[in-house]
């Protein structure tokens, strides 16, 4: 699984601005950078639809009425998936671009469900199959592992971005 990689605000900034000063184009300019044009082109268009605050917006989690108004802005207005990210400062298109797989295939209710219910909706592959009826210690125990995974998870990728971070500052 690759990683994200952040770019801090000055940087994102100054290339947003030799863009639009004309001083190279988009792709010219990322290609310098050694960043994807089209991360660039993003930075761009919320630099010009938000300002300076375009260029801080950090992915957080959404709810299901807000990701419902947003597919159905799409479908009413006939919006790409990448003016309607423009439009709801969404941070990633593959993330809307799920959501709508999902309102298509699942429904509505498929937009409500959070990451720890679509976890826990998920068949347990060690339950037996003729007992469906879990007890409330099981489903707490399964719950419990859950949880025991995603802290490891975020403990290896908060030493992996300090790794990360000390090597930075070591090259400088």
């Amino acid at each position: 699984m690759s990683r994200k990689i952040k770019y801090g605000l000055e940087l994102k900034l100054l290339l947003v601005k030799q863009a639009i000063n004309g001083e190279g184009s988009v792709r010219a300019i990322a290609k310098e950078n050694q960043i994807n044009h089209t991360i660039l082109d993003k930075w761009v268009s919320f630099y010009k639809a938000y300002g300076i605050e375009g260029l801080q917006l950090q992915p957080r989690q959404y709810d299901g009425d807000f990701k419902l108004t947003v597919i159905e802005t799409l479908r009413t207005e006939g919006l790409s998936l990448y003016q309607a990210c423009i439009r709801f400062k969404l941070p990633s298109v593959s993330m809307l671009s799920n959501w709508q797989k999902k309102y298509e295939s699942e429904g509505v209710g498929a937009l409500f469900k959070s990451c720890r219910e679509k976890f826990m909706d998920a068949p347990d592959k060690k339950s037996k199959k003729n007992n469906p009826k879990q007890t409330r210690e099981q489903e707490l125990e399964k719950e419990n592992n859950f949880l025991r995974a995603e802290n490891e998870y975020l403990k290896k990728l908060y030493a992996l971005i300090q790794k990360e971070e000390a090597e930075k500052k070591k090259k400088r």
